[in-house]
C-alpha cells in the first residue's frame, strides 16, 4: 500500500514549502474535542494564558505559525471574536500515502489505512518518524508516520465512498459490539495499538464517518479471557487482541439499533445574561488586558461580580471562552429574549418488527378440539370438546436472514443521517416482502410498503434483501387423498426511521 493519491499529490506539489515535511495552510482544522486555546503569548507571557476551548470538526484561518502552536482567528456569530493560539498537536493532518501500520520501528504491521485520513500527530521520542492517530470513525489507531506523509487539512472532508483498498484488502462479516474497547499487542501486555470507539447517533458524528457505516470484525483467535480481532472498514484496518469485555464472547447477532438506547447528548448553550446590540470587549481581567470581544446576542454565565465588571463565560455551539467584560455591555436584567438551545439530531434506525405467513394460509388451514368453557357443562356430565379451526404459523430458521439485515443497520444509519442534513424531518417505515420457497430459493424480494422518501436508503435495502439466504425446508410427506398444499412462505420485515432529538 504505497500509491499516493492524485489528489493529495497535486496538494503537495502546489504548497509553499517551509521546512522539511511542513507546508503553510491557509486555514487548519481542530481534530481533538475540548481543545485548549490559549491567548497569544504576546499578550501574556507569564501564568496561565488559557482563554477556553475549541470543539473539533471546525476550521479557522491562520495568522502565524508559531514553535509547535498556531495562532488562529477565530469568528463566531453569536459567541467569541479574536486571536489564540492552539496547540499543533490539536490540528487535523491528512495522510498524502496509504500506509502500513506500525507501533514502532522494526515492529509487526497490524493494519492499513489509506491516504486521505485525518490524523493526529505528535513527535515519537527516540525516532524521526511521528505518531499517528485516526480521527474520525469508530477506528482510534495510534502507528508511525514520516514527516512527508502528512499534509495540514484546511477544511474537513467529506468520506469519499468510492475510496478502496483493492483486492489484497481484508474483509469481516461480524458486526462489531455496542461498546468502546482498546486493542493490545498481546493479550498479556499492556501495549495499546488502537481503540475502538463507542458507536456514533448523532447526525454531526455519523456525517464525518470514514466507515460509511461500514465496520466489520473478524475473530482470529479465542482464549478463555482474550480474543484477538481485526476491526476493517473502507478505509482502514487494525487488528489486536481485546481482553476480558463482550469480545471474547460470540458477538451478537443484532448488533445495535439506534432506538434501543446510547441516546447522544448535546450541551446546553448560552447562559442568562446577553450581550447587547454592539460587541462586548472580553478582557484578562477588571481593566486588565483586552483579548478580544463578545458578539451581539451571545449568551453569558456569569462567575463572579467586581465592582461594574464581570466574570463570564461564553458558550457556543463549538467553544467556549472566559473573562471579563464590564456590565454596561449587556442587555438589562429581565430583558434579555429567550435562550437559543442547540438540539443535535439522532438518526435512529430500527428493525421494528419481524413475521412469517404462508403465501396460501388457506392451504394450511387445520382443526384441533379444545375443551369446551366449563359453564356449559350440566353437573355430572362429562367433559365436552370441539373442534377449532387455525391456521398454524410457517416454520422457517430465520435468524441468519434476520443477522444479515441487522448487520447493515449502521449503514443504513450513516445513509440516513446524510439524508437528514437536507430534511431535518425526514422519518417513515419500510416494509419488505420476501418469497421463499421450499428448496429456500428466494422467488421475489422487495419493498412492499414504504413511507420514507430517500432513495439511497431503498436502494441499500434492495441490496441488503439481494444477499439474503435460507436453508432448504423439509417437508411432510403429502398422504393419498390429500390436496396439494401451496409451501411458499412470507418473510416479512419493518424498519423504522426516527429522527429523534438528542436530550439536553
Amino acid at each position: 500500500m504505497s500509491s499516493p493519491r492524485s489528489l493529495f499529490s497535486l496538494l503537495l506539489i502546489s504548497a509553499l514549502v517551509l521546512g522539511t515535511g511542513t507546508a503553510m495552510a491557509e486555514s487548519v482544522c481542530i481534530a481533538r474535542s475540548g481543545t485548549v486555546m490559549d491567548l497569544p503569548r504576546a499578550i501574556v507571557a507569564e501564568g496561565s494564558r488559557m482563554l477556553g476551548k475549541l470543539d473539533h470538526r471546525r476550521c479557522y484561518p491562520v495568522m502565524e505559525r508559531l514553535d509547535g502552536v498556531t495562532r488562529i482567528l477565530v469568528s463566531e456569530k453569536r459567541g467569541f471574536h479574536g486571536e489564540v493560539e492552539v496547540a499543533d498537536s490539536a490540528l487535523a493532518q491528512i495522510l498524502t500515502d496509504d500506509i502500513e501500520m506500525v507501533s514502532k520501528e522494526g515492529a509487526e504491521v497490524f493494519g492499513g489505512v489509506l491516504s486521505g485520513a485525518l490524523v493526529v500527530v505528535e513527535s515519537e521520542p527516540g525516532s524521526s518518524d511521528q505518531l499517528a492517530t485516526l480521527v474520525e470513525g469508530r477506528l482510534g489507531a495510534r502507528f508511525l508516520v514520516g514527516v512527508d506523509d502528512v499534509y495540514p487539512a484546511q477544511k474537513w472532508p467529506v468520506p469519499d465512498p468510492d475510496e478502496s483498498g483493492g483486492a489484497s484488502w481484508p474483509v469481516a462479516e461480524l458486526p462489531l459490539p455496542p461498546t468502546a474497547d482498546g486493542l493490545l499487542d498481546d493479550p498479556m501486555g499492556m501495549q495499546l495499538r488502537a481503540e475502538l470507539r463507542s458507536p456514533s447517533f448523532a447526525v454531526t458524528e455519523l456525517r464525518n464517518d470514514p466507515g460509511l457505516g461500514l465496520w466489520r470484525m473478524n475473530v482470529q483467535e479465542r482464549t478463555e479471557e482474550a480474543a484477538r480481532v481485526q476491526i476493517v472498514g473502507p478505509t482502514a484496518w487494525a487488528e489486536g487482541w481485546v481482553v476480558g469485555s463482550a469480545w471474547t464472547r460470540e458477538p451478537p447477532v443484532a448488533g445495535y439499533e439506534g432506538l434501543s438506547g446510547l441516546v447522544v447528548t448535546a450541551p446546553q448553550l448560552g447562559g442568562p445574561r446577553e450581550v447587547g446590540a454592539k460587541p462586548a470587549p472580553l478582557y484578562r481581567g477588571p481593566k486588565g488586558v483586552r483579548v478580544g470581544a463578545l458578539q451581539p446576542g451571545a449568551r453569558l454565565e456569569v462567575l463572579a461580580a467586581e465592582k461594574g465588571w464581570l466574570e463570564v463565560v461564553c458558550r457556543w455551539e463549538h467553544g467556549e471562552a472566559r473573562g471579563w467584560v464590564e456590565k454596561k455591555r449587556l442587555v438589562k436584567e429581565g430583558k434579555e429574549g429567550p435562550i437559543q438551545h442547540r438540539f443535535e439530531g439522532v438518526a435512529g434506525v430500527h428493525l421494528a418488527r419481524t413475521a412469517l405467513q404462508w403465501m396460501s394460509p388457506e392451504d394450511h388451514r387445520e382443526e384441533r378440539e379444545i375443551a369446551a368453557e366449563p359453564s356449559v357443562l350440566e353437573s355430572g356430565e362429562s367433559e365436552q370438546r370441539r373442534l377449532e379451526s387455525f391456521v398454524p404459523e410457517p416454520k422457517l430458521e430465520i435468524s441468519a436472514a434476520l443477522a444479515r439485515l441487522r448487520s447493515s443497520l449502521p449503514r443504513l444509519q450513516w445513509l440516513y443521517a446524510q439524508g437528514l442534513l437536507m430534511k431535518p424531518a425526514l422519518s417513515g417505515e419500510v416494509t419488505v416482502r420476501v418469497v421463499v420457497d421450499p428448496t429456500g430459493e428466494i422467488l421475489e424480494a422487495g419493498v412492499f410498503s414504504s413511507s420514507f422518501t430517500d432513495q439511497a436508503v431503498a436502494d441499500q435495502i434492495a441490496t441488503d434483501l439481494s444477499a439474503l439466504s435460507f436453508d432448504r425446508r423439509r417437508l411432510p410427506r403429502r398422504k393419498r387423498g390429500q390436496p396439494k398444499r401451496d409451501w411458499r412462505v412470507i418473510f416479512w420485515a419493518q424498519y423504522l426511521f426516527s429522527p429523534a432529538p438528542a436530550v439536553n
